[in-house]
C-alpha cells in the first residue's frame, strides 16, 4: 500500500478548500486543513542556502535544524519532539510515517495536505516524498484574480500575473512528475459535475467511491455558523466576475493571461482571441508588490483560514511593522539574504 502522502495544490481561492473538505469526507482519506509538507519544504529552501555559510556545514547540522524548527512551530506539533537528528537516514521516509500516524489517529489510511503554496516548491516535495501524488486544481484566472483582489487587497493585474505564473510552473512540473503522479481537476467541473469528477479523483488515487461522501452536510467542518465551505456545491460563483468585473477590467486581465486561459479552456470574453497577450515586465511586478506593502501597513485586520472556517485576525501595528520590513527585504534582497542577516560573498 501507497502510504505517501496525497497532496492538493492550486492558486489560493481556487476552490481548494472545498475539495479538501469533500476528499476528507472519505473513510479512508484524511485531508489536514493545515500543510505538514510546505513548513518542511519552505524551511529545507532556506536552511540550505545558507548553510554553505556557517561555520559548522555539516549534514547533521541541516537536518537538526530543520527538526527543530519543524518542532517548535505549533502547526507542525505533529512531527515528533524527540526524534533524533542522528539516526534519521532517509527525511522522506519519516515525515512520511509522521503524517500516516497523524492520518492513523484520525481512524484513515491515507494522509492528504493541501496547501496553495507548494505550487513554488513542487520538485522539492516530489524529490521528498517520490511516492506521493498531487491533485492540481484549477480555477478560471479573472475568478481568481477578483476573488484574491477582494479578499487579500491584491491589484488585480498582480493577481492574474501570479495566477499565470503559478499555473504555468505547476502544469510544466505536473508534466515532468507523469499522469501517474499528477492530475489536474478544474473547480467549475468539481460544482458542475461533482459526481464525475470525484470518481475521477479517486480513479486516479486508485480508491473505491462511496458515494455517500458527495453529501457535504454530512462533514463536520460544514456544521459551524462561519463554516467556510457549505454543505452544498454552489454554481453561483462560476461566473460572477463577469457581473463584478467591468470590461475594461476583464480587458486588462485577458491582456495578460489570455494565453494561458485560452490553453486551459476559458474564453475571452473582451480581448480577441489573437491577443496580443503580455505579462506584466519583473520591474511592474516588483512595484505593485512593494505597493500592496504598504497598504498592508494600513489594514488592522487579516481574514485567516482556520480549521476551514475563515476568521478575521487583528494585526498589531508592531506586528504590521515587522511584516513589512520582511516582505519589502525579501523583494529587494531576496529571501536567505534576509534570514541570513548578511550580504551574499561575490562570486569568483
Amino acid at each position: 500500500m501507497n502510504k505517501a502522502p496525497i497532496f492538493l495544490i492550486g492558486v489560493a481561492r481556487s476552490g481548494n478548500t472545498l475539495l479538501s473538505t469533500l476528499l476528507d469526507n472519505h473513510p479512508e482519506l484524511f485531508f489536514s486543513p493545515v500543510s505538514r509538507g510546505f513548513p518542511f519544504a519552505h524551511l529545507s529552501n532556506l536552511v540550505m542556502q545558507n548553510l554553505s555559510y556557517r561555520s559548522d556545514c555539516r549534514q547533521s547540522s541541516l537536518v537538526e535544524r530543520m527538526l527543530a524548527e519543524l518542532c517548535d512551530k505549533k502547526h507542525t506539533a505533529v512531527f515528533a519532539r524527540d526524534a533524533d537528528a542522528a539516526s534519521i537516514e532517509d527525511m522522506g521516509a519519516f515525515l512520511t510515517e509522521q503524517m500516516a500516524a497523524e492520518a492513523r489517529q484520525h481512524g484513515k489510511v491515507h494522509f492528504g495536505d493541501k496547501c496553495t503554496d507548494l505550487l513554488d516548491l513542487l520538485p522539492k516535495v516530489s524529490l521528498m516524498f517520490p511516492q506521493s501524488r498531487f491533485i492540481h486544481i484549477i480555477r478560471d484566472g479573472r475568478a481568481v484574480a477578483m476573488s484574491t483582489a477582494n479578499r487579500r487587497h491584491v491589484p488585480l493585474k498582480l493577481a492574474i500575473q501570479n495566477w499565470k505564473r503559478l499555473i504555468l510552473q505547476g502544469r510544466i512540473d505536473g508534466h515532468f512528475l507523469g499522469p501517474g503522479r499528477y492530475f489536474e481537476v478544474t473547480y467549475e467541473r468539481l460544482v458542475s459535475e461533482p459526481e464525475t469528477v470525484t470518481g475521477e479523483i479517486l480513479q486516479f488515487l486508485d480508491l473505491p467511491f462511496p458515494r455517500e461522501m458527495l453529501n457535504l452536510r454530512s462533514h463536520k467542518d460544514t456544521e459551524h455558523k462561519d463554516a467556510y465551505v457549505q454543505g452544498e456545491f454552489v454554481q453561483d460563483k462560476i461566473h460572477a466576475w463577469k457581473k463584478k468585473l467591468s470590461a475594461k477590467q476583464i480587458r486588462e486581465l485577458e491582456r495578460i493571461a489570455g494565453d494561458v486561459l485560452q490553453d486551459l479552456g476559458y474564453p475571452l470574453q473582451e480581448m480577441p482571441a489573437e491577443g496580443p497577450f503580455e505579462g506584466l515586465s519583473p520591474l511592474r511586478v516588483l512595484w505593485l508588490k512593494q505597493l500592496d506593502a504598504f497598504k498592508n501597513l494600513t489594514r488592522r485586520t487579516q481574514m485567516v483560514m482556520l480549521e476551514r472556517r475563515l476568521i478575521p485576525v487583528k494585526q498589531p501595528f508592531f506586528g504590521r511593522i515587522r511584516k513589512f520590513l520582511a516582505t519589502t527585504s525579501n523583494l529587494w534582497l531576496g529571501e536567505h539574504l534576509v534570514e541570513q542577516g548578511r550580504k551574499r560573498p561575490k562570486l569568483l
